[in-house]
């Protein structure tokens, strides 16, 4: 992944390797295109973008003398920081992958992040990817449900294979009972009433009490 960074970058003569082209590098990596794929992203409208970017701002050695491209300090923050990310949160022997290293370009202030904001893909999105710990449950009918985005990467494949599998381990169905009454934090010392599954993940919002015990109410004594 870094020596395709350095080598692309000798091969056109510029004498810095930047954050856009370790952006450059990691698009082929399966870990990040599996994330793109299912964000929608265009994979090869991001990538002439970048390369656009990259040959009307690099500097050009001149003359016929190998280039010894050197890494920009943004380009050294990214790895350093998804090195130590994963030694930190990941379990021993995890390997560094290219959404590790994607997740911490968000960092850097540049050409970069932003072409990767303009595709819709937020650090949350890759993080939710990257942290990947979960195992793919036999069923969803009782046990608890990760996010939708999460749930798709987990099982793989296609868009329409991953939504068809989930739907046959009974990921929308309703979530797993008995529901009880909770709340949702809504910042600055403000909650609000929610309905809680099995879990105590939220299923629904209610404006007040009344209402999300009349909910918990009717679904915990439905009898199917």
């Amino acid at each position: 992944m870094l020596l395709k960074a350095f080598s692309i970058a000798r091969e056109q003569r510029h004498t810095e390797v930047t954050v856009e082209y370790l952006l450059v590098t990691i698009l082929d990596d399966p870990s990040v295109t599996a994330i793109l794929d299912l964000m929608r992203v265009n994979i090869d409208q991001l990538r002439s973008g970048l390369l656009a970017h990259i040959s009307g701002s690099a500097s050009i050695q001149c003359g016929t003398d190998e280039v010894n491209s050197q890494p920009t300090l943004g380009f050294q923050r990214v790895i350093q920081q998804a090195i130590m990310g994963v030694q930190s949160n990941c379990p021993k022997g995890t390997e560094v992958t290219g959404a590790h290293v994607l997740m911490f370009v968000y960092h850097e202030k540049g050409h970069a992040v932003e072409s990767l904001h303009k595709e819709g893909l937020t650090r949350a999105d890759v993080k939710t990817f990257a942290d990947k710990k979960a195992e793919v449950p036999g069923s969803y009918t009782d046990s608890r449900r990760p996010s939708l985005l999460e749930a798709l990467q987990l099982k793989g494949g296609t868009m329409e294979e991953a939504y068809a599998s989930l739907e046959q381990k009974g990921y929308f169905t309703p979530p797993p009972r008995p529901w009880r009454l909770g709340f949702q934090d809504r910042g600055m010392g403000r909650r609000d009433y929610a309905v809680l599954d099995k879990f105590g993940d939220p299923v629904v919002q209610a404006p007040n009490r009344i209402v999300a015990e009349f909910i918990i109410k009717a679904v915990n004594n439905y009898q199917e």
